[in-house]
């Protein structure tokens, strides 16, 4: 499966461009307003798709400090490594597989030779790009996400019983709530629960039943028509649930029930970031976000009930093997009797880190006033940041959230990426907390 690509590469900056840059993060740095068309738009916009088609849950500020340390200090090697120097080459690979994919990054780069305070507003600057980006998604889909639930979500009168309220407390929804609970069992567990669902809930919420875990995946990935217990693939990836979160975030929301729908003036996603065909990661990317919505989580986590999402996207991330407690395990990629995803879909990055790192700093973050809550302070930080959503009447003109589907142009990727030119590494910033599992 051919890899997708960000947004086209802005050309190389010349010097006119250069200066705009600089401008541009003086203007962050004094928390000025931006200008309509911004000089740094074409990397943040690059951005925007990073947790879409990199990962949802690594932080971007810790991807590019480990990426440019490597391109100017010692390389690490797969010999003995220990679980922080697994997840430094990891962090290593995804920075140069981004960084391919917009050139004139590496000149902007080099710029901040001399001047690591502009370097730092500028890897700012894209860590809360991506991360609002994410949180977007997450809230448009937190109110979409159960009607998905529905057989036809179109009908007239049709409703989840009890009825999921705009607006309502997530804290309804999850394993206190049926249908949400239904969607998170396990499918090889689908029968037991239907035969007494508020038994098989009461279980999970008073802790005598086992959560959900990434080997038993939950019900709403599956065709249920095609589900076999005996053959754990079958109908795997299939849902109506899933297909239709996939094509709200990369098509627009209204093909999610109407595919042939072209309604909508504004560029979705997919032809944004320069998508020909649905990838692994932004599968994987829109079954965690399905998920979080369907659970009663209040805010962006990766974990939920028991069921950790990161390894859902992990296998994305890697091709032949996975961590799992500190040690090297062979991925299931024979078709053996296996949940996994590893060799499901072709063409994963070579390399999964262990657990995301959580961020370095958030001193620039974005200011929220949105039923989203705002992310903690960075001390308080353990799991990637919760979701943020922009105060209403303040999102800039952004063809990022279209209702239309159009057919997505052919976005040739570079094949060999520009050397990044040649600057200091930045003072590290203090070894980041892992999170024990």
């Amino acid at each position: 499966m051919p890899s997708t690509s960000s947004s086209p590469p802005p050309d190389v900056p010349g010097p006119n461009r250069m200066k705009a840059v600089l401008d541009s993060l003086e203007n962050l740095q004094g928390n000025r307003k931006r200008k309509r068309t911004d000089a740094l738009d074409p990397f943040l916009k690059a951005t925007r798709a990073f947790p879409l088609l990199h990962d949802p849950f690594v932080d971007i500020g810790t991807v590019f400090y480990d990426g440019i340390w490597a391109d100017h200090g010692e390389e690490l090697h797969d010999e003995d490594e220990t679980p922080e120097e697994s997840d430094r080459l990891y962090h290593i690979e995804v920075f140069r597989d981004f960084i391919k994919r917009i050139p004139s990054i590496n000149v902007i780069l080099g710029s901040f030779e001399d001047d690591p305070a502009k370097l730092e507003i500028f890897i700012n600057a894209l860590r809360n790009t991506a991360s609002l980006a994410r949180a977007e998604d997450t809230c448009k889909l937190k109110d979409l996400c159960p009607s998905f639930l529905l057989d036809d979500p179109s009908k007239p009168g049709a409703t989840l019983d009890p009825p999921i309220v705009k607006g309502q407390s997530k804290s309804l929804r999850g394993w206190h709530h049926k249908s949400t609970a239904r969607a998170l069992c396990p499918m090889v567990d689908i029968k037991k629960f239907d035969e007494d669902p508020q038994a098989f809930m009461d279980g999970i919420i008073n802790g005598e039943k086992r959560p959900p875990s990434f080997k038993k995946l939950p019900s709403c990935l599956y065709d249920e028509s095609l589900a076999d217990p005996k053959l754990k693939r079958a109908g795997f990836l299939r849902g109506k649930p899933l297909e239709r979160t996939f094509r709200t975030i990369f098509t627009g929301p209204l093909t999610a029930l109407d595919p042939t729908s072209r309604k909508g003036t504004k560029h979705p996603k997919g032809i944004i970031h320069g998508m020909t065909e649905p990838s692994a990661p932004a599968i994987a990317y829109a079954a965690i976000q399905l998920i979080v919505s369907l659970s009663s989580a209040e805010q962006w986590t990766s974990e939920v009930t028991g069921l950790d999402l990161y390894e859902l996207v992990a296998p994305r991330l890697t091709q032949t093997s996975r961590r799992k407690n500190g040690h090297r395990a062979t991925a299931a990629s024979d078709g053996s009797d296996s949940d996994d995803m590893d060799g499901f879909l072709d063409d994963p990055p070579e390399r999964s880190p262990q657990r995301p790192s959580p961020p370095l700093d958030h001193s620039h973050g974005h200011s929220s006033a949105s039923q989203c809550p705002s992310s903690p302070p960075p001390e308080q930080q353990r799991q990637p940041p919760p979701p943020q959503c922009s105060p209403q009447g303040s999102r800039r003109a952004d063809e990022d959230d279209d209702d239309r589907l159009t057919p997505p142009p052919s976005t040739p990727t570079p094949s060999t990426p520009p050397p990044v030119t040649k600057h200091k590494a930045p003072a590290k910033r203090g070894k980041a907390t892992r999170r024990r599992r």
